[in-house]
């Protein structure tokens, strides 16, 4: 019997991280009125809040895991391209998702934190561990996925655990299917009309939607990075759901490049510009989201 590999980051460690990222987002609160955005190449924004929430972040991993790569939303391309291909574990961090929505003054910014395995032979890492905070609403999700360990994802809505509970993804049939999706890209879209109930949230706060049982799938249509998707498929693995691409017929695909413990995250895939969605299973298949689904639905109306 294979030994399982050594944890990467211990449980001593996984507090002092968690604590730092509390840390960051109070400084990220406290910075927030009158903040000023530029605008980078790719059209997004970003702040000095951003800057500084990184190197705390990328100072804290750099003290817990000396000498593993991290690869940063505001690190240089250069940096990027070196992290991303190391063929050590590799860190990923976006330390203010939902710049847009921060800068607005609005409440569903977070920070973003996975830790993915070196790569295998096929360069594909797994995911290992992921962390979001959303600092206003002081939410903090983590979900621990190494060898050996209890790997469910948990909400901390106090420091230290206080109000810890873990979470489960579920499978409900209501009436109508409770949709989060982004304020402009709209994945419910893709559902039967008069099927679903859909509301906007901002970047990974459709997720927690689904993690916390207000909503039943949570869909994304614009492009999305390592340090988005990471973070979230740690947290939805860990609840017992999967993430799925959805392909151009938009069905979720069926051999499945999130939610199956690996990632195709080398040079050339670590930008993902394909839709997913997250839920339970079998809400895929309820309602039509699935190839499979949809081919078994196609034999039994011919078979009539």
């Amino acid at each position: 019997m294979r030994k399982p590999a050594p944890r990467i980051l211990s449980f001593e460690n996984r507090t002092a991280l968690l604590r730092t990222m509390r840390e960051v987002g109070a400084y990220q609160c406290a910075q927030q009125s009158g903040i000023v955005s530029e605008t980078k190449t790719d059209g997004s924004k970003v702040t000095q809040v951003d800057k500084e929430s990184q190197r705390a972040l990328i100072a804290k991993i750099a003290e817990l895991t000396p000498n593993l790569p991290v690869l940063g939303e505001e690190s240089s391309q250069q940096d990027q391209v070196r992290a991303i291909t190391s063929p050590q574990p590799l860190w990923v961090i976006d330390p203010l998702d939902g710049t847009a929505s921060f800068v607005d003054g609005y409440d569903q910014f977070g920070i973003n934190v996975a830790l993915l395995s070196a790569p295998d032979k096929d360069k594909e890492r797994r995911v290992l561990f992921g962390a979001v905070y959303f600092p206003k609403k002081d939410e903090m999700f983590f979900a621990d996925l190494q060898p050996e360990t209890f790997a469910k994802c948990t909400i901390l809505q106090t420091e230290g655990g206080a109000k810890s509970r873990p979470l489960l993804v579920k499978h409900i049939v209501d009436d109508k299917l409770r949709i989060a999706e982004g304020y402009k890209d709209k994945g419910s879209r893709r559902l039967p009309e008069n099927t679903f109930e859909a509301a906007p949230y901002t970047g990974g706060y459709r997720s927690a939607q689904v993690l916390k049982g207000e909503a039943d799938l949570a869909m994304f249509d614009k492009p999305s990075a390592i340090w988005d998707i990471a973070p979230l498929e740690a947290l939805i693995r860990g609840a017992g759901g999967v993430m799925r691409v959805l392909n151009d017929k938009g069905f979720a695909n069926n051999s499945p490049y999130f939610g199956a413990n690996r990632h195709r995250y080398d040079q050339e895939n670590w930008f993902q510009n394909r839709p997913y969605v997250c839920g339970h299973e079998l809400l895929l298949y309820q309602v039509g989201l699935s190839e499979q689904r949809s081919a078994l639905s196609s034999e039994k109306a011919q078979a009539r």
